[in-house]
């Protein structure tokens, strides 16, 4: 509909171009068009899409060369629009949009325009066409971006423009995240750089995988002292409780995180996170904890099983398996050496636990794509547990020396970073 209304008011529009009005169907928005279909939807619509604004435009103009211009017009920002996962990338799709079309004009009309008096004429025409072509293209691209912020809240449509804006930082959920449970938000941000590249790795939507990592634990924040990684300095509150009442309280924090989602207007798909990533597994430490305190015949599992399904696709199934290599790594390396062969094995391990609970069955993961994530996250975490050189004689562990004022302390820093200096890299 939005098509047919372009290219009318375009061609009420003609009257006003005077002797140019034969290059008028260089002004439709078709650029626009595709801009806005390749982020809301994919290629294979933008190109479906093509082809329909083409024949309108074939219909309305009867000019071959406006019906070859709408369908590369539309197809164009394709390629940039796919490739868009930051604001940087956003404003060069919109640059390389206005380009393309400007070239595709030049090239059309070059070819369609019909010179009626001199070689001037015809020149002017073609400028005429490129110029056109360019601003429409810039300006309907912005525009497209306008109209998509609208309708994907409307109709709750993940775009990438939509997850670029919910993975930075200073989003309201994740602030709220930062504020209430800082252990729980930088667990969140490295699963998020862990998913990121497994999901990078097969093909995936790394995007929808850093966002749905970002807020997979949004609902930590309503209890965070209940979560280990909270727990600065304190004891721990679940040692006053029954293992039933634990549960209970590590299993609110899916329900919280969703009634969070809702609040600040998270996209299902990235919601979809807070629900898959425990799935439907058993809470095993509570689990064994009532087992070996009651007896296997006074407990049932199902208490403590976590309110879930099991991951959907690719990006959810990468993300439950991020999380639990996060937390599992960070507790082993806390005693162990992080070597990459120790790494290797505690991926296979926690992955292969993953596997054989059916965690994975219904995320169209094939064996072949298990492999390939499972490298990817040997590589991450490997870069994270890289090793530093220590500073020879710092700190001084069996002199701690006077008391230092300010003063004395800026000194010892840029000595420090004076000697870093000569130091090899690392």
């Amino acid at each position: 509909m939005l098509a047919a209304l372009a290219i009318r008011g375009v061609e009420l529009a003609s009257g006003a171009f005077g002797d140019y009005s034969d290059v008028i169907g260089y002004a439709l928005p078709a650029a626009g068009f595709g801009f806005m279909i390749s982020i809301v939807f994919d290629a294979r619509i933008a190109v479906l899409a093509s082809l329909a604004l083409g024949t309108m435009a074939g219909v309305v103009f009867g000019d071959a060369g406006f019906v070859i211009y709408a369908i590369l017009s539309t197809v164009a920002p394709v390629p940039v629009v796919s490739a868009i996962s930051n604001n940087a990338d956003q404003r060069r799709a919109i640059l390389m949009t206005g380009l393309a079309s400007a070239v595709i004009a030049f090239a059309t009309a070059w070819f369609f325009v019909t010179p009626e008096t001199a070689a001037d004429a015809f020149s002017s025409r073609v400028i005429v066409a490129t110029a056109l072509a360019a601003v429409v293209g810039w300006v309907s691209s912005i525009i497209g971006i306008f109209l998509v912020e609208i309708l994907q809240g409307i109709f709750d449509v993940t775009t990438s423009l939509r997850l670029l804006e919910l993975v930075d930082r200073n989003h309201r959920a994740l602030q709220l995240l930062q504020e209430k449970a800082w252990g729980t938000f930088n667990h969140s941000l490295m699963v998020g750089t862990l998913a990121d590249r497994a999901a990078r790795s097969i093909g995936a939507n790394p995007l929808l995988a850093r966002a749905a990592a970002y807020y997979h634990d949004l609902g930590k924040t309503e209890n965070p002292m209940y979560f280990i990684e909270n727990q600065f300095g304190v004891t721990n509150p679940h040692d006053q409780l029954t293992p039933e009442e634990s549960a209970g309280i590590i299993r609110s924090h899916v329900s919280d995180g969703m009634r969070l989602a809702r609040k600040y207007g998270l996209p299902s798909e990235v919601a979809e996170g807070i629900l898959s990533h425990h799935g439907d597994g058993i809470m095993r430490y509570f689990y064994e904890t009532a087992r070996e305190r009651f007896g296997d015949e006074n407990v049932n599992a199902e208490d403590f099983r976590h309110v879930g399904h099991k991951p959907r696709s690719q990006e959810m199934a990468i993300l439950m398996m991020a999380d639990a290599l996060e937390g599992a790594t960070r507790a082993i390396f806390t005693d162990e050496d992080p070597t990459p062969e120790r790494i290797g094995d505690v991926v296979e391990q926690i992955v292969g636990e993953k596997v054989r609970d059916g965690q994975l069955s219904e995320s169209a993961l094939t064996l072949g794509q298990l492999t390939t994530v499972k490298a990817a996250f040997t590589e991450a975490l490997v870069g994270h547990y890289h090793h530093r050189i220590p500073y020879p004689n710092f700190p001084e562990a069996h002199d701690a020396g006077p008391a230092l004022g300010p003063g004395d302390l800026l000194v010892e820093e840029v000595d420090i970073a004076e000697r870093d200096l000569d130091r090899p890299d690392e």
